[in-house]
């Protein structure tokens, strides 16, 4: 039995501004030019991204063209990590408490997801 009380050295860190988190998030998402969306519902970030062929990448995965299923291999793997990036970068802003979810969209039509991902797993998966 431990006679002293645990006291954790841990210190949460400060919470930057909403506006700061942001830029914080444009500036990891820099590899998609304008072709994202950032939304706050309740405790979770949506990120939405989409970029030229990936719904007919999905299409030719969902078919079974092997060069096509390998692609889309690699972004659900690159997604699943952008998760867990987004969601430390929460972490580190003092956004503990909140989650990066990203949604990959339909470049095609905005209104259709190709795929989800909320800390660092696959929740939805048009291919599967």
């Amino acid at each position: 039995f431990l006679e002293d009380d645990y006291i954790s050295n841990y210190t949460e860190p400060e919470k930057i501004s909403e506006d700061e988190l942001r830029e914080r998030f444009a500036q990891a998402l820099s590899g998609f030019g304008n072709d994202y969306e950032i939304d706050l519902e309740g405790y979770v970030y949506t990120v939405s991204v989409w970029q030229d062929g990936l719904a007919a990448c999905a299409m030719l995965a969902e078919q079974g063209v092997p060069t096509a299923v390998e692609q889309w291999e690699e972004i659900v793997d690159t997604t699943a990590e952008a998760s867990n990036s987004l969601q430390e970068l929460l972490n580190i802003s003092g956004y503990g408490d909140y989650m990066a979810q990203i949604e990959v969209l339909n470049d095609q039509n905005h209104e259709n997801t190709l795929l989800t991902v909320l800390l660092g797993m696959v929740s939805y998966n048009c291919v599967s």
